[in-house]
């Protein structure tokens, strides 16, 4: 078993080394993006001393609604996060995280429409229960509001990503939009914010968006100069991995992914295609979405043996740019009694 496993990490490491490489067709113009990231201090969370709350401009923290003395009653700085410097955590003590939530805010200099991204590194006790909420300046109504895992953003090498959280229209303003993320579990879960970013789209036509997008990193090795690894959130569209799913009784994995069309027309998905036959799409196509829209398609998983099947996800399209767009996709099917025993 463990040498079983040792090989499957280490094989993992290599797919996702590879899969980095893996480029969407489209490369996004920075122009057409907008980051507000979280501030920053050097209280990284020693126990006996007070949280601390920051607030600026385009930032802005809130503790926790029932605050403890010297626990829960501010927040962190990790020395990790967004170009691997920073993110803010809630202070997690003999209280419940529940209500802390940072504000991010936006000038916005042209009306459009904007999918909106969270960044996260890899974090296996952040919240799984974080509420989003999209304000736009000058409305008191909300104008979307949901529940969000910042678990979404880690990926199967270990790095985190930048995770869409959905798509809004924004009239153009200073603080035209506000996204709020906050703390929805009374669990030990905490509650981490990192970069928010907007993106908008010049293309004339449809422009189809998806999926989670890789976070900007560079290795060099420092003896001979060579890039070890390279991934941008300009380039890479991040690829998902489905859980490990057993082959046995027709066993299968579904992972539902919004598609957003940040373009001027009606983006029309025409038909998917795989390498493989593992994975498939069960949403019926034509597909049609409107500008400033969004449509759910479900992607299953269907191991056939004790495998790891690399694929890529091709959504066939008529946006000019993408016309055959790219999700890499990583799967493992495993015998499920084989695993039971395991222990």
């Amino acid at each position: 078993m463990k040498k079983r496993y040792f090989l499957f990490g280490f094989l993992l490491t290599v797919v996702f080394i590879f899969l980095s490489e893996s480029k969407a067709q489209q490369i996004l113009d920075t122009a057409n993006v907008t980051t507000v990231d979280n501030l920053f201090d050097n209280n990284t969370g020693v126990t006996a001393t007070p949280g601390t709350i920051l607030s600026g401009p385009f930032y802005a923290e809130y503790p926790a609604t029932t605050p403890v003395s010297t626990e829960n009653d501010g927040w962190w700085t990790n020395t990790i996060g967004f170009n691997g410097s920073h993110r803010r955590s809630s202070r997690v003590g003999t209280a419940s995280p529940a209500g802390a939530h940072a504000i991010f805010a936006f000038d916005v200099p042209v009306t459009d429409y904007y999918v909106v991204y969270h960044h996260m590194v890899n974090s296996a006790n952040s919240s799984t229960r974080s509420y989003v909420t999209f304000r736009r300046f000058g409305e008191g109504a909300v104008v979307d509001s949901f529940i969000y895992s910042e678990r979404s953003n880690n990926l199967g090498d270990g790095r985190g990503s930048w995770y869409p959280l959905g798509i809004v229209e924004v009239f153009a303003s200073d603080s035209a939009l506000s996204v709020e993320i906050g703390c929805d579990s009374t669990g030990t879960n905490v509650l981490r914010v990192d970069a928010v970013r907007i993106l908008r789209s010049i293309q004339s036509g449809p422009d189809i968006e998806f999926g989670n997008r890789r976070s900007d990193e560079t290795t060099i090795d420092p003896g001979t100069g060579d890039t070890l690894y390279h991934a941008s959130f300009f380039e890479n569209r991040a690829p998902f991995q489905f859980p490990q799913t057993t082959f046995k009784w027709n066993g299968h994995s579904d992972f539902v992914m919004p598609v957003y069309n940040l373009g001027s027309s009606d983006l029309t998905i025409s038909g998917f295609s795989t390498m493989t036959n593992r994975f498939s799409v069960l949403t019926p196509t034509p597909i049609v979405i409107q500008p400033g829209g969004k449509q759910d398609i479900t992607v299953r998983f269907s191991p056939v043996g004790e495998e790891v099947t690399i694929d890529t996800l091709l959504i066939l399209s008529n946006d000019a740019l993408e016309p055959e767009a790219k999700l890499p996709v990583v799967g493992e099917g495993i015998n499920y009694n084989f695993i039971l025993n395991a222990s």
